[in-house]
């Protein structure tokens, strides 16, 4: 018996939508699967999600971390005063970039047509930094490809957005 459980189809938005255990969130997690992706892929993708070493999630926390300091920075400049000192309030000054995974919550795990044979997907979440648009991770293989805003473009887009926060 595989991770995903409960499928069932979508036809609006053209895909199966069901759900598996996050071990990295200790929480249920939707998975969305295009159509047209095998079932097998599919669960090699959730394991690979499942089973990330601590030096994958660092990195993804080091990438949330720079998103996060971008848009504490941001929302004064944008004129949300209201919205950065509600980040403040929520996420304490001596927080480490580990530390952010507690304030995400995740919406689901898209699994999109592999254009090769490894493991990809972009994984979507809410976070109080970004209140409208949430947060975004991208990973094909052991390649973080992208953290920020969610944009929906998937493991197999062009990179033109793709790791924003290298500096």
């Amino acid at each position: 018996m595989g991770e995903i459980r409960d499928l069932k189809e979508n036809k609006e938005m053209e895909q199966l939508e069901g759900v598996f255990y996050s071990t990295i969130f200790k929480t249920d997690m939707q998975v969305c699967i295009e159509d047209g992706v095998d079932l097998d892929y599919a669960e090699r993708c959730v394991k690979h999600f499942n089973s990330l070493d601590d030096k994958a999630i660092d990195t993804f926390c080091e990438d949330a971390w720079k998103y996060y300091q971008y848009m504490l920075e941001e929302w004064p400049a944008f004129g949300y005063v209201d919205i950065a000192n509600e980040i403040r309030a929520t996420i304490p000054a001596d927080a480490k970039p580990r530390d952010l995974l507690r304030y995400l919550k995740p919406w689901s795990l898209d699994i999109a047509v592999p254009k090769e044979d490894i493991p990809a997907w972009e994984f979507s979440a809410d976070c109080v930094w970004e209140p409208e648009h949430g947060l975004s991770w991208i990973q094909r293989g052991d390649k973080l490809l992208y953290v920020g805003q969610v944009e929906i473009m998937g493991p197999w887009a062009d990179g033109s957005y793709f790791k924003i926060w290298e500096e």
